[in-house]
């Protein structure tokens, strides 16, 4: 019998790096790492990751296509080239 494949499902995050930050805080100020994720809704193994040095970023989802500078480069150039009428859509018009 073959069996059903499961369906990957992305989880929501309900925490933020404020979060983590905040769980991080609490942790040096001699709470356990249970109690501080729970406190702020972190999960403990990320908090566990993070004050052990583990996590290298707290950034989630895909890596991005462009460095901070480029998407910032390409952000105002299109912003400066839209008035001079260079972006146009397949008629030639805009």
């Amino acid at each position: 019998m073959p069996r059903k494949q499961m369906s990957k499902s992305f989880k929501s995050f309900s925490w933020d790096e404020d979060d983590l930050n905040h769980a991080i805080a609490d942790y040096r100020n001699v709470m356990s790492v249970r109690a501080a994720a729970q406190k702020h809704g972190v999960p403990k193994s990320t908090l566990f990751e993070h004050i052990t040095g583990a996590a290298k970023s707290c950034k989630r989802g895909p890596k991005t296509m462009f460095s901070e500078y480029e998407e910032d480069e390409l952000t105002f150039l299109l912003i400066k080239r839209i008035p001079c009428n260079y972006i146009r859509c397949k008629e030639g018009r805009i």
